[in-house]
């Protein structure tokens, strides 16, 4: 029996739709759980835990130093991991939340980011700073 108020393109749409949204649900905790970043916290922001306190220390008095004899705001974050995020796309967000290694910032700034469960690095890097580092260097 053929009911008159139904037909088949808007069952195939509400199955459409339906299947979207089931989709979204089941997504979106996972981009939720991605969005909060780790807050700043010097030169070297080792949330992956994997630098010992004096070689933290260390590095981050090298740190103090670039950016006092060159004007580079240099930062490093470990992180322990992306998610299933991309390296690219994970310290684009940390660039753009902190405002360091921003290419859209006229700050000379460099970030860079090294994931621990991948073994993955990147360097973001303002537009300030391209100009005074080397080509061979920012690639």
């Amino acid at each position: 029996m053929k009911l008159p108020f139904i037909n088949h393109r808007t069952t195939i749409l509400v199955l459409m739709l339906s299947t979207i949204v089931v989709g979204w649900i089941i997504v979106r905790p996972a981009v939720h759980a991605q969005e909060k970043l780790p807050a700043a916290s010097g030169h070297v922001n080792d949330f992956a835990a994997v630098l010992d306190t004096a070689s933290k220390d260390r590095l981050e008095q090298i740190l103090v130093n670039l950016k006092q004899r060159t004007g580079i705001d240099f930062v490093i974050a470990t992180v322990k991991s992306t998610g299933s995020e991309d390296i690219y796309d994970y310290s684009l967000r940390i660039a753009n939340d902190w405002n360091i290694g921003a290419s859209t910032s006229p700050r000379k700034s460099v970030l860079f980011t090294i994931s621990g469960d991948k073994g993955e690095f990147l360097a973001q890097i303002s537009r300030g700073a391209r100009s005074d580092l080397p080509d061979g260097l920012i690639g």
